[in-house]
């Protein structure tokens, strides 16, 4: 049994705060695509919501650190690349970077953080 305490807390903490942001960030973005083009509009609406779904699967990914730090350390990786391809193809989509949107990357970051953790976590017998 291979477990990562500290991969489980900042993954943990991270993905819900992460969750958090996101479905602030898919309100906002649904808000915003009401005055946009269609393929900018259809953007908006679906990558935070994808984005959403990511920091659900972050979730999973840290339960799992609980019995396979490994396995889950890979699933963290895996959805924090995913968030972060979210998060960069809006802020090109609005051509725009700003402290807010940086803000909103950090739980990712950490996720991706603890994911290593995890991932790098040795085998005990």
């Amino acid at each position: 049994m291979d477990k990562s305490m500290p991969a489980f807390l900042i993954g943990l903490i991270s993905s819900i705060i992460g969750a958090i942001c996101a479905y602030l960030f898919w309100i906002i973005f649904v808000l915003i695509s009401t005055l946009t083009t269609d393929t900018v509009r259809v953007l908006l609406n679906i990558f935070p919501f994808i984005n959403l779904a990511t920091f659900a699967i972050s979730f999973i990914g840290c339960l799992f650190c609980l019995r396979r730090a490994r396995i889950g350390g890979l699933i963290m990786i895996i959805s924090s690349a995913l968030s972060l391809i979210c998060f960069t193809v809006i802020c090109i989509a609005l051509k725009t970077v700003s402290l807010t949107f940086v803000l909103f990357w950090l739980p990712t970051i950490f996720i991706f953080v603890a994911g290593m953790i995890g991932y790098k976590k040795k085998k005990v017998l």
